[in-house]
């Protein structure tokens, strides 16, 4: 019986089906107490009379009650309610429920559906159920069941799920029927679990234990490196044999004698006595041999195969590269100074630094803290002992960027997803402690604060590292200035930070405030970020790094600057430089490189020309008829962002807009004559229209003290569609006259939504929201009114739609340029096929805190421009002793 949407069940209110099995059904529901969403597990009216159905489902509710741990859905609540037409008669029934966390993401068996994972993601993965599986065996719990449709994979983490066939030796019976008691899957069987990952001696009949669930963990581990099922039958009873009597084949991907291989061949042991003995045994043996595991990445590509040719090639330029680095160091007069050292670092394997982020040196020098992304975009936290070859991927990182170090060097902050997270070095996922929509630095103090931007025009935020309330710090009344890259200072109280606005409306400067007092103090002219080392301030200035004495007590320079290093990288968007330096003398940075560039790609994703050649580009829009492309581009010397168009014909570049202060996430008008954009001049974003004509044309549309983002431009040249930051509300969507008047809302609920894209009829609205806790591409009728259509599944963002409202596009969570087929655009009924994907865009990565669009679409839907990150790889230089490059006057 399937429940419909509204229905009350105590106090949860039903919102949609998640699933059907053979046990009952799955809803999600809302808390109207808590306001929070849940999982509702019923079950089914067939098996509602059934007493060993009702037996499991109890054992499943207590299971879960005896563990609590982040890798573990966790139980709420549980109950009975009476249901009706459950039987032929027509009898009313009570029927048991779970209340349960409402967990959101992908199964690992929907992953496995793409092939194998690569061996960085499937040990962050294994890692996780492992962690899940050492919580339950430490009270007496075995899971019995663990396969990939068990096992959820969430931007938080991993999730173990379904103990329904658990055995729990802690507690007593149920129904008068003992929880040892194994209870049959199905009644043809007789066997509880799932064939293909039962250990020998469950298919022998003797009790398993938790080295029956060790079996299945090497069963699961060995399918996600290989993209195949460690053991295979024709039927049940050669399949019975196979795992009985048979080995699987070595794992291709990685070192046959290497220690992921030896990991997996131990816990797959016919012999129970001879696998692993814990749990808790695997996720330290996986601790272990994550940079083994790096290691024998580097040895695989470097096979002589076709196909290893490019990493080949990629490490020779990237030897190159290094080489000239060092070169013009020493041009430069930065080496060979006394006791001064210089090296340079690889990226992780298969992958390349992430382009516009700064490494990261703990403050005691030992570890480097790096970003980087796979070919898809997707971007991880990888960790880097100094000195040492490899890296070590964080799990659960996905996203990340911004990272800075705690003052010991042993966890790290950083932003994903609209929030701050922080993780410990010593194991375990990310932990959410604040929401951060539009983050833009974070510093962690010696008293176990970390001060934050989690939106520039609002205050600094202050909150517990281990997690608590967020609270400003004292700001002066009325002030309208942005506060971006906060820095603590070493008494814990003062902070730098990079100022952008009034009192110069068009100015920046580093400033000093302190989080006891609305008191600042300008410190210097920059339009760059800087860093306290003992006795210094470094900051970049015209390429160079400069270091220059600095009182930290009185926050006064008390010495000339002295250049560093010559060549420093810098995002002209963020205004980061691309550098960081610890407390004991050691310095890390990255040099000058190409930004990325804007070319066009057929549907198949081969590159068929170049649109506009490289630079720091943002987001981009295209005319109709193709004729221009828009685009905010950053100039690396001045810092400031302007918008440009660049004839697509000729190829000749145009400059749009002169002011000082930064504009960008222009949205080109139907006529393919103007376009309007966001502006920082007048302090927070607001929204400017452009002649593209005549250039320095613009004027004011609509100003207001939130943050305003335009998104598009309707068909008939009318309307305009944006996005406006609420403290309260978070971004929500808002429609606006072109010519100017009064906004009014499109879609505003306490999730965030944002990103709105008309259908080009004006019947349909697109946009992107987090309100299922990931953010989804969604269609809405316009004006909203009746139901809504979820488009992207396991991620969404950026949608656009074809010129004749056939088809849409966005990109998923991987990077991938995914199509979805409309047949229903227009008035009525929604109508669309599955999602699939074109082709991978190569982008700057997912990043949800984007609000404009990296990609444009022909009329016909055939080809695409896209702005494209560099892949080549650049080069991160380490110097040691820095201090040393420095004239004996200044040390």
């Amino acid at each position: 019986m399937t429940r419909q949407q509204g229905t009350r069940i105590g106090p949860y209110e039903i919102t949609s089906l998640l699933g059907v099995g053979g046990m009952g059904e799955v809803y999600k529901a809302r808390d109207t107490r808590l306001e929070r969403s849940v999982a509702l597990k019923f079950v089914s009216a067939e098996l509602s009379g059934d007493s060993e159905a009702r037996i499991r489902f109890r054992r499943e509710a207590m299971t879960i009650a005896a563990i609590t741990h982040p890798n573990i859905c966790a139980l709420y609540d549980v109950g009975e309610t009476e249901d009706f037409e459950v039987d032929a008669e027509h009898q009313s029934s009570l029927v048991s429920y779970l209340v349960m966390e409402l967990v959101d993401g992908t199964t690992l068996a929907e992953r496995l559906l793409r092939g194998p994972m690569k061996p960085e993601e499937a040990v962050a993965c294994a890692t996780g159920v492992a962690q899940a599986l050492s919580a339950a065996h430490a009270v007496g719990i075995v899971h019995r069941d663990l396969k990939p449709a068990n096992i959820m994979l969430t931007r938080s983490g991993v999730k173990l799920l379904d103990f329904g066939l658990a055995l729990f030796h802690g507690i007593g019976p149920v129904d008068g029927k003992s929880t040892d008691r194994t209870v049959p899957h199905s009644r043809e069987s007789g066997i509880a679990g799932t064939l293909q990952y039962m250990a020998p001696e469950q298919l022998e009949g003797k009790p398993p234990d938790a080295r029956s669930d060790i079996f299945a963990f090497g069963a699961i581990l060995y399918e996600m490196l290989s993209g195949r099922r460690a053991f295979e039958g024709s039927s049940q009873a050669s399949l019975i044999a196979t795992i009985l009597h048979s080995t699987p084949l070595p794992v291709p991907a990685i070192d046959p004698s290497g220690p992921l291989q030896r990991l997996i061949g131990n816990c797959l042991k016919k012999d129970a006595d001879e696998r692993w003995a814990s749990a808790h045994d695997l996720v330290l043996a996986l601790q272990g041999i994550v940079s083994d595991t790096r290691q024998e990445n580097r040895e695989s590509a470097g096979r002589r195969t076709p196909a290893s040719l490019a990493g080949w090639v990629a490490a020779a330029i990237f030897a190159l590269l290094a080489v000239a680095a060092l070169l013009q160091a020493r041009r430069a007069g930065t080496s060979p100074a006394p006791g001064l050292d210089l090296y340079s670092i690889l990226p992780p394997a298969t992958t390349v630094f992430s382009y516009g982020e700064a490494p990261q040196i703990s403050p005691d020098g030992s570890l480097i803290a790096l970003l980087a992304h796979d070919v898809s975009g997707t971007s991880m936290l990888y960790i880097r002992r100094r000195g040492i070859d490899g890296a070590t991927a964080i799990a659960g990182s996905e996203g990340a960027f911004l990272p800075f170090w705690s003052p010991d060097s042993r966890s790290l902050g950083f932003f994903a997803d609209g929030k701050l997270k922080t993780v410990s070095l010593n194991g375990g996922m990310p932990q959410t402690i604040a929401s951060a929509p539009v983050p833009r630095g974070g510093t962690w103090g010696r008293n176990g604060d970390i001060l934050f931007i989690g939106l520039p025009s609002l205050p600094p935020f202050r909150v517990p590292a281990d997690g608590g309330e967020a609270v400003p710090v004292p700001i002066a009344p009325g002030s309208r200035q942005n506060r971006w890259f906060p820095t603590f200072l070493p008494d814990g109280h003062h902070y730098l930070y990079l100022g952008v606005g009034p009192p110069d409306p068009s100015g920046f400067s580093v400033w000093a405030g302190s989080i006891d007092s609305a008191e600042v103090k300008e410190i210097l002219k920059t339009k760059t970020t800087v860093a306290y080392a003992p006795g210094y301030l470094l900051y970049r200035r015209e390429a160079a790094l400069m270091a220059q004495p600095f009182d930290a007590a009185r926050l006064e320079f008390t010495g000339a600057a002295t250049p560093v290093a010559e060549g420093i990288g810098y995002n002209a968007i963020t205004y980061q430089s691309l550098f960081s330096v610890s407390s004991v003398g050691t310095l890390v940075y990255k040099n000058l490189a190409a930004g990325p560039d804007v070319g066009w790609f057929d549907r198949g994703g081969k590159r068929t020309g170049t649109a506009a050649p490289a630079g720091d580009y943002n987001t981009v829009c295209m005319t109709a008829g193709e004729k221009l492309l828009v685009y905010e581009l950053a100039d690396p010397a001045t810092g400031s962002i302007d918008l440009w168009s660049r004839d697509l014909s000729s190829g000749s570049s145009t400059r749009i807009t002169f002011d000082p202060a930064v504009d960008f996430y222009p949205v080109c008008s139907p006529s393919g004559t103007e376009a309007i954009f966001a502006s920082l001049r007048m302090g927070p974003p607001n929204l400017y229209r452009e002649d593209l004509r005549v250039p320095g044309s613009e004027k004011l549309i609509f100003g207001d003290p939130f943050p305003k983002i335009p998104s598009d431009w309707s068909r008939d040249g009318l309307l305009l569609i944006f996005s406006v930051l609420h403290p309260k509300t978070n971004w929500d969507i808002f429609a606006i006259p072109s010519a100017g008047g009064s906004p009014l809302p499109v879609i505003a609920t306490a999730a965030e939504e944002r990103n709105g894209k008309l259908s080009p009829d004006g019947h349909w609205i697109a946009y992107v929201s987090n309100e299922s806790g990931s953010f989804e591409v969604y269609v809405q009728p316009f004006p909203p009114s009746g139901p809504k259509w979820q488009v992207s599944r396991g991620g969404g963002l950026q949608p656009e739609w074809r010129s004749d409202g056939g088809e849409m596009y966005f990109i998923g969570r991987d990077g991938k340029l995914m199509a979805v087929d409309v047949a229903g655009e227009g008035v009525g009924a929604f109508i669309m096929g599955e999602p699939r994907p074109l082709f991978e865009t190569r982008m700057t990565g997912w990043e949800p805190v984007l609000l404009g669009t990296q990609y444009a679409a022909s009329r016909d839907g055939s080809r695409f421009v896209v702005i494209t990150a560099p892949q080549t790889p650049q080069p991160i230089t380490v110097m040691l002793n820095w201090p040393a490059a420095l004239p004996e006057s200044g040390r």
